[in-house]
């Protein structure tokens, strides 16, 4: 039976060392959020944070990757990476503490933690060696296991891999680097095979979708400049017959995976003659695989497509290939005048692609938005954190069955008169559109149906200093389908550290949570641990609750707005208090921790008088 660990209470999430949670195992199952609470006050919804804490160690530890299977007692995997020595798992595995030469941000491992319902750790893993790893997409398969991708520098491949052997470049700061991917035991997180994936370049792994009815994963990554990954082995035979237009410089690559890790189905390029770069994404809905990346091509295939026009700088770009990857169905450029790259873990395909791009640009095709216009039309960057300058998220909903133009069905802007960058969208079951980022705007759009549980930036906006973000949740939709003029939420989430939401993902109904990171050490909580001072921390926020669908006649982002304060007399039941082994009060507030911030954005309908 898998070691479990229970955090906090029932309700409550604290998660401490292992010496600190002595004495808190649970029974795996044991629901954690199993129970009712009082109706918030009559008046205008109100979302508010439900439960927060931290996980981690003592070092730098960042969550990048969530996914999720189930309703409200779903099973919830995380991933990133951490520097922590003591960073909390369940299998003894620890980040090791050598050092490959050339590698001056070592040691630093990938770790995949585990959660259900979602306040027990069921396992938690580190993976890695003396060189660099880091996790950047994690996936759950049909049979419940986990897929792990990301970057590796000393990962040992398992016997028969498809690719068993390290061939990646180095930079300074992580020394050898090449793609891996991994499978998990969806139980105890136990390994059952690595291997690498990627070319002669430093990289790594940067979008993965587990197929759900088979054993299948597909993978997206990007080259070196000027590689012929096509021409190399393993990879010259899945390649056969399917690679287009190749670039002089960098490349983007979708290439499926079997099951068992030992064989590379088929791969193929994406884009056209020119650059393909940045932080591409996959996933694939009925047998057609979504890829969403950025180019610098002209010339890239628009077969279907084409909503905007070809780019000057760098634009996104959406490619919709046949289940064998043999007949490339759609492509279109999204962008504008300026530059705009396809956001990380930014596309969901459910009947209809949304997409997320992160743009400069003032003329980005606008439909039935929330926002109609760019707001962060600066062109000062947020120093270090913005090096591009001032700008907003972009959010499209795009039909590939349809033609040109009409493909895009709605799009809008996101975001305030600072940097606002969207790093993750998910589709609830119930049909609804969930974004999550970082802003840096004291002005970002918090107008909704519900009223924000955080009204306003808790960090500061750029200006003599490069300014510390806070993360942002945004929900979309009414009448349960994923239209872009109906905010039904939209807050921030954050401290006076530098915060951002990462990614989303989705359950049964109307589930869903978000993950990131943050530097702050007065981070939103409730009933949760405090931060033990590490330099980062990873953030994890999930509803509890969820409101019905809204109908068009339900308050909008017009109406009067309601005391926020209200929420802390809604009566969630919820033990803020110290006491027990898992109590914030308890010894364990003193274990080294990092902050896997759980924290849950409760959100229900209120009826108005």
């Amino acid at each position: 039976m898998p070691s479990v660990m229970k955090l906090r209470a029932v309700l409550v999430l604290g998660l401490a060392s292992a010496s600190a949670l002595a004495g808190c195992e649970v029974p795996v199952g044991t629901t954690a959020m199993a129970h009712e609470s009082a109706p918030p006050p009559d008046g205008q919804p109100v979302a508010s944070l439900y439960f927060s804490s931290y996980l981690g160690g003592g070092g730098a530890d960042e969550i990048t990757a969530i996914a999720a299977s189930g309703g409200q007692s779903a099973r919830v995997v995380v991933a990133g990476g951490t520097s922590s020595t003591n960073f909390p798992t369940t299998d003894g595995s620890t980040v090791d503490a050598t050092t490959d030469a050339g590698c001056s941000g070592c040691p630093f491992d990938a770790f995949v933690t585990r959660l259900e319902s979602p306040g027990v750790v069921v396992w938690s893993t580190v993976i890695g060696g003396p060189g660099y790893e880091r996790a950047t997409v994690v996936a759950i398969g049909g049979d419940l296991d986990v897929f792990v991708g990301g970057s590796a520098g000393s990962l040992t491949a398992t016997t028969g891999a498809a690719d068993p052997t390290f061939a990646g470049g180095s930079t300074a700061a992580r020394g050898g680097e090449d793609g891996f991917v991994c499978r998990l035991d969806g139980a105890t997180g136990a390994t059952e095979w690595c291997t690498f994936i990627g070319g002669t370049g430093p990289g790594g792994v940067l979008g993965l979708h587990a197929d759900w009815a088979g054993d299948d994963v597909v993978v997206v990554f990007n080259t070196a400049a000027g590689e012929d990954l096509h021409l190399e082995s393993p990879y010259a035979a899945a390649f056969a017959g399917r690679h287009r237009a190749l670039a002089s410089g960098a490349d983007t690559v979708v290439l499926r995976l079997d099951g068992t890790g030992q064989s590379l189905q088929w791969a193929t390029y994406v884009g056209g003659s020119g650059d393909e770069r940045g932080v591409p994404s996959v996933d694939v809905d009925g047998g057609a695989v979504h890829v969403l990346t950025t180019t610098a091509s002209s010339d890239a295939p628009t077969p279907n497509g084409r909503i905007t026009i070809a780019p000057p700088n760098l634009n996104g770009y959406l490619a919709v290939f046949s289940d064998d990857a043999t007949t490339l169905r759609y492509g279109t450029y999204l962008g504008g005048g300026q530059n705009d790259l396809a956001a990380p873990h930014g596309l969901v395909v459910d009947g209809r692609a949304f997409v997320a791009i992160n743009t400069h640009s003032v003329d980005m095709p606008t439909l039935q938005p929330s926002q109609s216009m760019l707001a962060g039309a600066g062109v000062v960057g947020c120093g270090a954190n913005d090096p591009d300058g001032w700008g907003d998220g972009w959010l499209g909903v795009i039909s590939t069955s349809a033609v040109g133009n009409a493909s895009l069905t709605a799009a809008t802007y996101l975001g305030g008169s600072q940097a606002d960058t969207i790093s993750g969208v998910g589709k609830t079951l119930s049909g609804d559109l969930v974004v999550s980022g970082r802003t840096y705007s004291s002005d970002f759009p918090t107008t909704a149906v519900l009223l924000p549980y955080q009204a306003s930036l808790a960090g500061s906006p750029c200006g003599a200093t490069p300014g510390s973000a806070d993360g942002f949740v945004a929900r979309f939709g009414v009448n349960g389908f994923a239209e872009l003029e109906r905010r039904q939420l939209s807050t921030y989430l954050g401290g006076s550290g530098v915060d951002g939401l990462t990614g989303v993902a989705t359950g049964e109904g109307d589930f869903y949570i978000v993950a990131g990171a943050s530097t702050s050490t007065d981070f939103p909580r409730v009933g949760g641990m405090a931060p033990a001072g590490g330099a980062s921390d990873g953030v994890i926020a999930t509803p509890a609750f969820w409101p019905p669908p809204l109908t068009a006649g339900d308050a909008g982002p017009d109406a009067p707005g309601a005391d926020t304060d209200a929420r802390a007399d809604a009566g969630f039941g919820i033990d803020e208090g110290g006491g027990g082994c898992c109590g914030a009060g308890s010894g364990a507030s003193s274990a080294p921790l990092a902050l896997v911030v759980f924290a849950s954005l409760w959100a229900r309908r209120r009826r108005r008088a």
